[in-house]
């Protein structure tokens, strides 16, 4: 009796290692899917803070703070936060790349070494 149960308990046991494993490939594949997709989403964005580009929009923020009354100092504090949120988008958008090449080698790696 306690035979069948070990030999079922390894079956299931077998069963989920098979699941998971398989779950995992498509987490893998769904990552190898969207890395061209995030690889143009991340080069729009830097396109967008190109120093001539991004010197213009800040430049033009700035004027046109200034043309609707705001105080100079304070058109400048304006503008330094917006020239920090455009600059922070970057540093964000990478910081995601990164991560998601970094999860995408541990999965491959993971299922490597499960399918040994």
């Amino acid at each position: 009796m306690k035979e069948i149960e070990e030999e079922k308990s390894r079956s299931e046991v077998e069963e989920e290692i098979k699941e998971v494993r398989g779950v995992l490939s498509a987490i893998a594949d769904f990552l190898k899917e969207i890395r061209e997709p995030l690889k143009e989403l991340l080069d729009t964005m830097l396109s967008f803070i190109k120093g001539s580009t991004l010197g213009e929009d800040v430049g033009s923020f700035y004027s046109k703070l200034v043309e609707k009354g705001i105080d100079p100092d304070k058109a400048m504090e304006l503008t330094r936060k917006y020239l920090e949120a455009r600059l922070s988008i970057i540093t964000n958008l990478s910081e995601l790349i990164a991560r998601m090449g970094r999860r995408e080698g541990k999965i491959g790696k993971k299922i490597t070494e499960e399918g040994k």
